[in-house]
């Protein structure tokens, strides 16, 4: 009869450290499914902003124009006309204008170019205190349908290095 009870206390551990490996089974997955949601919409997020800027923005400085792209010194004013050629409206521009000695960037929170469209646009910049214009760097901002604000489209900037006076 003692043979019996012996065989008892075993069954019940295996059976416990089976029932323990399982509730943490269940804790981890239950964590990692939170996780991994958390994640997707992340990623989900970031791909469509990717994919928006890369397949439907074309930013163009309009060519053939006098004054589409110079700086005016008397007015310290960088002078650009900007075409939207994409599939969608431009919520934005973020312009950087490196120079020689320093690098400025401004936020044209309201330069909204509709598709085909054609906008003017100026920023300030000394040419004295910043020194000779090395490159402007135009990245405009697309309103998404998932987060419904202005981001940058930083991937697909416009860079332009041929500035002129203006005349």
């Amino acid at each position: 009869m003692r043979i019996g009870k012996k065989a008892v206390s075993p069954l019940i551990a295996t059976v416990l450290l089976i029932a323990f490996a399982v509730a943490l089974g269940a804790v981890v997955m239950n964590w990692g499914r939170s996780y991994v949601e958390t994640t997707a919409e992340y990623a989900e997020r970031g791909s469509d902003i990717q994919i928006l800027c890369s397949r439907d923005i074309n930013l163009k400085v309009v060519d053939g124009v006098e004054n589409s792209l110079c700086y005016n010194d008397t007015e310290k004013q960088i002078n650009f006309m900007l075409e939207n050629a994409g599939t969608i409206d431009i919520e934005g521009l973020q312009v950087t204008v490196i120079g020689a000695s320093d690098i400025n960037t401004t936020d044209l929170d309201n330069a909204t170019i509709e598709i085909g469209h054609i906008k003017r646009f100026n920023v300030n910049y000394n040419n004295d205190t910043m020194g000779e214009i090395l490159e402007i760097k135009f990245v405009p901002m697309i309103e998404t349908t998932t987060t419904k604000t202005s981001v940058p489209c930083a991937n697909s900037p416009l860079r332009k290095t041929d500035i002129t006076e203006c005349e």
